[in-house]
């Protein structure tokens, strides 16, 4: 698997992917804050305040949703690679094991 000269470090893909699962869910939360956050009173004078910080609200949430789902296919790659690499190092073993 790979390229040759290439050292692949498994156990550290796994925990990288925790990172970037643990920061998938916390954008997500922020993302959910911010769905929230709509004001729902009258704006009477403050209209165009409250209609800019609706905007940049739409703004964020939709950053924070769009994070979310790329760094959960971050962590999702990283335990492809990690499951991928570890299958052919365990199938390297078994062929060696028949060799002698």
């Amino acid at each position: 698997m790979g390229q040759p000269g290439v050292d692949v470090d498994r156990a550290a893909l796994l925990p990288q992917a925790k990172v970037w699962d643990d920061a998938s869910a916390s954008i997500g939360q922020i993302a959910s804050t911010a769905d929230g956050a709509t004001w729902t009173g009258t704006t009477g004078p403050f209209t165009d305040a409250i209609d800019a910080y609706d905007a940049a609200r739409q703004d964020v949430s939709i950053w924070c949703h769009q994070g979310q789902q790329e760094m959960q296919k971050i962590a999702d790659a990283l335990v492809k690679a990690y499951q991928t690499y570890d299958a052919a190092e365990n199938s390297n073993i078994r062929h060696i094991r028949h060799i002698h």
